[in-house]
This record gives structure tokens, sequence and C-alpha cells, in this order.
């Protein structure tokens, strides 16, 4: 049972690098393919039984949480520059121009009402 164990993890510790590879390149459907494969190989790894484990298996297990670690950290600064970004581009700054008699005017964007509103 612990070389199906050793194994899987090594498959696991694949298809991290993979999914890391995807998220650098912003590839969704790459990334989208490799959870449905992640979820079904964590699925055969919580039905492996326990032991005690070989030195091999638990350095692989720590490797393998180092890439979860590092997976995440890249997972969260990707977010949170997609986040800025799409707000700077929604920012309300609109462009300049003059009103009829000269004075400088901001022509905001049109924006759709929630409240129903006109």
């Amino acid at each position: 049972m612990d070389q199906t164990l050793h194994a899987q993890l090594t498959s696991l510790k694949h298809l991290l690098a993979s999914e890391r590879k995807c998220a650098r390149e912003l590839d969704m459907q790459g990334l989208e393919a490799l959870l449905v494969e992640k979820n079904d190989l964590m699925a055969r790894i919580d039905a492996c039984a326990v032991t005690d484990l070989p030195a091999a298996t638990r350095q692989l297990i720590y490797d393998i949480r180092f890439d979860i670690r590092r997976n995440t950290r890249l997972y969260h600064f990707a977010m949170h520059t997609i986040l800025g970004l799409w707000t700077v581009h929604c920012r309300d700054a609109g462009s300049q121009g003059y009103g009829p008699a000269g004075q400088k005017a901001v022509n905001r964007p049109q924006r759709h009402l929630l409240s129903g509103k006109i």
C-alpha cells in the first residue's frame, strides 16, 4: 500500500508543478482540467490507509506541502493584482473637456443605477 501511496503522491507533485505553470501563464482552461484531475487523485489518496510511512514518502509529503504553500501565495498575489487592475480600470475618471462657458467639465461615463431611478 505504501508504494501505491508513494506513486500517487508523486503524481500529485507533478500535477502541482503543472498547476503552477498554468497559473503563471493564466491558462484558465488548463487550470480547470487540472482541478478535475487533482480532485480525483485526492479522493484516491484519501482512500489509502496510512500506516508507518517510509522516509522517502514523508519527504515527498513535505515537498508537496511546500509546493501547495507556494501555489497558494501565487494565487493570492495574482488575485490581488487582478483586483487592483480591475479597480484602476473601473475608476470613475471620465474624460475631461470644456463646458459652454469655457470651464472645465468632466464627462462621467454612464452607469446603470441599481435603484432603478433615472
